[in-house]
């Protein structure tokens, strides 16, 4: 989808007249001028600036218009076509079998990925104006209006519901920067609701959504980007003043290995125990960092695994036998079953005895279902469906099979907040080795085990078992390739040594002075990254951002720069954490407590450098 200015939507409408109808015209025009200029003459009415019909032809032009920009591949196409609007998770199966029921408009957005609709004006793509055409043959390139409706950002449109939809559109760039967005003026909604659509369905790389809290969110890929949506929403798409926050970086943490040694995971010290207060209930839990590799493949089948999920405990439940989903499951599986192929291999690889049947062992993945976070379930007293559709035999205990699903809740709410920040937890493993509880016990005290208590139970301890390894931040990286004449290439060095960014790759171009710097940069560091380096390059060297991948930051935290500095240390020079600025900053953000110190040696003046 692409969006069009009206003014040249308007020139598209023109009909071709015939010289008979065009004399016509231009008399009746003639006409119309004399008598004005007559009644003119006789002071009966004043100049006619025209004002209204400039104002009609603004507004009408300053709309924009969504086209369906696409090619042909096979068939040709009319104005006017009943056709199928295929989105990009359509299943033709899925479609065969259900061709006999009633497709609505709007069924696009639901599992079925369908919908039908009319096809509106044809255009024939002229420069920056557009010809309208009746009808298209194979091989050419067109746009389709009235479509607005039933396609997001890209879809398949064919007469046939056996057709395959083509696969969703990817970017060069995933969105990674965000900020909440709301009117100046509240009474603005609903034209501030309309831009955002036309918004999220001209820009590939931007995403709107809202938020938990309510709040509209505009992610993008990055500040560059930023900019630019905001003047399109408000010169083009919403047409009003728009308040912005300041850009949001979302972080992540994880847990690092001390020592890889064998037994390095099983150290009695890094298991912690929880228990509810009051209750004869207790778990005990160790977390340890994932493969990187057991990582990526979770990255990359998150979207799978969610789907998995919904199916699986569905299937566990009973529950929805009806559902598109369950009926599809079949395939589903089998896409499972490689991905746990996938991960034995990766488990394997990584030549460490603790990971041994771990695959078997998964209990639950987090945050939401389908993250990069593992619930292994090692306790002996109590055995669970595996989430890969395996079903175990009973368990025995029936306490601890009722309080099964609020116990992956509370592994769902940790892994979703982590104890550094509050920001989601990336490539963490939480091992569950022991699992107690005896009801029985509480009934005859007059306790009763409630499901919130056993989730706040499970939330606690894995934030304490988190907080009991090495914990890190995650950051967000950009690959960021310059373009630098060889006369300026140390200060281009010493901007990216400044902004904490990692040189990878420095090459020449063949017949040219001109080099090629790759480096890796922080997100949070990017700001007037670009600005910057054209001001000390003196416009030479030109920068490109690209989201790369995650890095975790390989500093403790907790570690305090001026907690072992001396009076008579002068000369030392102190340094940042950088780890503990970018917590207090995301702590201050959401409200929670920061650990600072704001006043220090009040009672004296305290230098660290010689006087001269």
């Amino acid at each position: 989808m692409i969006s069009v200015p009206g003014q040249y939507v308007t020139r598209i409408n023109r009909q071709t007249l015939t010289a008979e109808e065009m004399d016509r015209k231009h008399r009746e025009a003639k006409d119309k001028y004399l008598q004005k200029m007559e009644r003119l003459k006789l002071g009966e009415e004043e100049v006619d600036t025209g004002e209204a019909i400039s104002e009609d032809h603004n507004t009408r032009s300053s709309q924009e218009i969504m086209i369906a920009v696409g090619r042909i591949f096979s068939g040709t196409v009319t104005e006017g076509d009943e056709l199928y609007i295929l989105g990009p998770k359509y299943d033709p199966e899925l479609g065969l079998k259900d061709k006999r029921q009633e497709v609505e408009v709007g069924d696009i957005f639901s599992q079925k990925a369908i919908t039908r609709s009319r096809i509106g004006k044809i255009y024939a793509l002229m420069g920056r104006e557009m010809e309208s055409i009746g009808k298209v043959y194979p091989g050419n390139i067109i746009g389709i209006g009235g479509l607005q409706d039933t396609i997001i950002k890209s879809a398949t449109i064919s007469d046939s519901l056996a057709c395959p939809a083509f696969t969703e559109l990817i970017g060069s760039s995933m969105p990674i920067l965000q900020t909440a967005i709301q009117p100046k003026e509240l009474t603005h909604m609903s034209q501030f609701v309309k831009g955002l659509k036309l918004l999220n369905q001209a820009d590939p790389c931007a995403r709107v959504y809202i938020d938990d809290s309510g709040e509209y969110i505009l992610s993008t890929a990055g500040e560059i980007h930023l900019q630019k949506c905001i003047n399109d929403l408000e010169e083009h798409y919403a047409g009003i003043k728009v308040l912005c926050s300041d850009p949001i970086v979302p972080f992540r943490e994880t847990v690092v290995a001390d020592d890889l040694k064998k037994g390095a995971y099983a150290k009695p010290e890094y298991l912690v125990e929880g228990s509810v207060v009051g209750c004869h209930c207790s778990v005990k839990i160790r977390a340890a960092p994932l493969p990187g590799t057991v990582v990526g493949i979770l990255d990359e089948n998150s979207e799978l695994i969610r789907v998995a999920s919904d199916v699986v405990n569905a299937k566990i439940s009973g529950a929805n036998k009806n559902r598109d989903d369950i009926r599809n499951g079949t395939d589903i599986f089998t896409n499972l079953n490689r991905l746990k192929g996938k991960l034995e291999i990766a488990f394997k690889e990584s030549g460490c005895t603790f990971w041994e049947n771990a695959v078997n062992e998964i209990w639950s993945f987090g945050p939401r279902n389908c993250g990069p976070n593992i619930l292994l379930n090692r306790t002996r007293n109590f055995r669970n469906a595996s989430f890969w559709g395996d079903y175990a035999e009973e368990s025995e205990n029936f306490d601890l099979k009722r309080y099964g699903y609020s116990f992956v809740s509370g592994f769902q709410y940790a892994t979703a907040a982590g104890p550094l920040c509050e920001e989601p937890l990336h490539g963490v493993c939480f091992i569950v080795e022991e699992w107690i509880a005896d009801t029985e016990r509480d009934v005859v005290s007059g306790v009763f085990l409630s499901g919130g208590q056993v989730m706040s139970m499970v939330k606690d301890t894995c934030r304490r078992a988190m907080q009991a390894r090495s914990p890190r931040l995650v950051l967000p990286m950009y690959q960021c390739d310059v373009f630098v004449n060889a006369d300026v290439l140390g200060r281009v060095y010493a901007v990216i040594g400044r902004r904490h960014g990692r040189v990878l790759l420095e090459d020449i171009q063949e017949g040219s002075t001109t080099f090629l710097v790759r480096s890796a940069i922080p997100v949070i560091e990017s700001f007037h990254f670009a600005s910057e380096i054209r001001t000390e390059a003196s416009g030479l060297a030109i920068p490109q951002l690209i989201f790369s991948h995650w890095e975790t930051l390989d500093l403790d935290p907790f570690w305090d720069p001026l907690e072992n500095v001396e009076e008579e240390d002068e000369d030392i020079e102190i340094t940042v954490n950088r780890a503990q600025a970018y917590i207090n900053q995301v702590r201050r953000r959401k409200g929670l407590p920061v650990r600072e110190r704001i006043v220090a040696h009040a009672e004296k003046q305290r230098t660290l450098s010689k006087n001269k």
